[in-house]
């Protein structure tokens, strides 16, 4: 049922394996070959959030809108970006306010930076966290402010604080699979196997296609 929208959010979860370099490119080439590679690695699906589904094409098929259907879905999407830009605005304020108004001593924050903060680092593997200049010791004085000590804390190339801590990257290729196509339909029983031979003897064909837009046409659609 979720076919397109999860195929999108496994292809996009392969791209960020590449452009974090835990992959090489090939992989696209590997993946796609099903001679090499007949069923798909397990890995954890890219985030549905960010996923915009921006535009559909229809060959053929031009449809239309009401001036009541585009204003009851203006109207929507303004409530809801109204409701977020809010929430953001609101997360904000959150974030300056904690830097603002919050101070930790200088002792505890070199302790943090030696200690604490491992558990947060994310970088590639094999390269080692470079450490963090700072000019005091365990037994400075005083204290500093929350968001000059952020300041610090990410003034290091290749140090990324993340509340995510990733585990090591296994090789695509080197992950267990699923089953694949033929298996999949091997091991179908019941009315899911009815439902496959059923599809599979209907088909799609030329005049099906045509009849699905003169349908569509009908219902107040036009072709192009």
């Amino acid at each position: 049922q979720a076919f397109l929208w999860h195929m999108v959010r496994n292809i996009v979860q392969v791209m960020f394996f590449i452009g974090k370099g835990l992959e090489s490119p090939s992989i696209v080439d590997s993946l796609f070959d099903v001679s090499k590679m007949p069923r798909k690695p397990n890995y954890k699906m890219a985030a549905d959030y960010p996923l915009v589904l921006h535009k559909c094409d229809f060959k053929d098929l031009r449809m239309k809108s009401s001036a009541m259907n585009l204003w009851e879905v203006q109207m929507n999407l303004e409530g809801r970006w109204e409701r977020l830009a809010i929430m953001a605005e609101q997360l904000r304020n959150q974030i300056e306010s904690l830097g603002e108004e919050n101070s930790v001593s200088i002792a505890d924050l070199w302790n943090f930076k030696n200690t604490g903060l491992s558990r947060w680092r994310r970088v590639d593997p094999g390269v080692k966290a470079p450490d963090i200049d700072c000019p005091w010791g365990p037994d400075s004085q005083g204290t500093i402010k929350w968001k000059d000590a952020l300041t610090l804390l990410h003034s290091k190339e290749g140090v990324v604080i993340s509340g995510v801590k990733e585990p090591p990257h296994v090789p695509l290729s080197s992950r267990p699979t699923g089953m694949s196509y033929e298996e999949k339909i091997e091991s179908m029983t019941g009315k899911k196997l009815e439902r496959y031979k059923e599809a599979k003897k209907k088909g799609k064909s030329k005049e099906v296609d045509t009849e699905f837009y003169r349908s569509k046409q009908s219902q107040g659609s036009s072709s192009k």
